[in-house]
């Protein structure tokens, strides 16, 4: 693979798979792996396939693996078999573009084998206090992988689903600008995505805001191109 980007918090609801499929949209040769139960970005995409009968809208560029793999019985019982192993070798070996993971939010020994190998880590967080307790988690599980790795190994933090009136003078934000600086592995972000009402129109429709019409003029597409920017990430915009 060229270039690793990890999207990860062991809290969920901060816009992990959100964020993952707007950057999916400007990441030049782009592979999803979304490594994580909920299957998300697999519903995003049967989404997509319905609107695409119907508008002019094409396939998506980013392929999709799904980490774990369900099936039903013929008495609806549900089992679920990982197939992460097949995965990673396929990404690490066969792959010439780039990789976005999409991880779960919870630790496992896949995740960690993915922090140690990425080239980005980015870590979408809220402003609450269950949000910036989750960072002290995610610090010290950086921490360990990178005793492992025996390099450091650090994250990009990223203020997500943030109330556009929200300012970075106010406590809220400044609380996290604190939590942060005292956390060795984590580095927060200038730029942040906000809530908006286009990322809804767009994922209702299994497309990112960059693809309607109606969103690819607003300021959703600004904010994915000035993380992606600040972080200098290999998209279709800097060729």
């Amino acid at each position: 693979m060229i270039h690793s980007t990890v999207i990860a918090n062991g809290k969920g609801g901060v816009g992990k798979s959100t964020f993952a499929n707007q950057l999916a949209a400007i990441i030049t040769e782009a592979l999803n792996v979304a490594h994580d139960r909920t299957a998300n970005l697999s519903f995003i995409n049967a989404k997509r396939a319905e609107t695409s009968k119907t508008q002019s809208i094409e396939p998506l560029e980013s392929p999709l693996f799904e980490s774990f793999q369900k099936s039903f019985d013929a008495k609806g019982n549900m089992t679920e078999k990982e197939n992460f192993e097949m995965i990673w070798e396929h990404t690490k070996k066969s792959l010439d573009g780039n990789v976005i993971f999409d991880l779960g939010g919870y630790d496992s020994p896949d995740h960690r084998v993915i922090y140690a190998n990425a080239d980005t880590i980015i870590i979408p967080t809220g402003l609450s206090l269950i949000d910036t307790q989750s960072l002290e988690t995610m610090n010290y599980t950086l921490k360990q992988v990178s005793e492992q790795a025996e390099r450091k190994i650090a994250a990009k933090v990223l203020p997500c689903r943030i109330h556009h009136n929200t300012k970075k003078t106010g406590k809220a934000y400044r609380d996290l600008v604190e939590e942060v600086s005292r956390l060795e592995h984590l580095e927060l972000m200038d730029s942040i995505v906000y809530e908006r009402a286009d990322y809804v129109k767009a994922l209702n429709k299994g497309c990112s805001v960059f693809e309607l019409n109606a969103t690819s003029g607003g300021r959703a597409t600004r904010e994915i191109k000035s993380v992606a920017a600040e972080l200098n990430l290999p998209t279709k915009f800097n060729k």
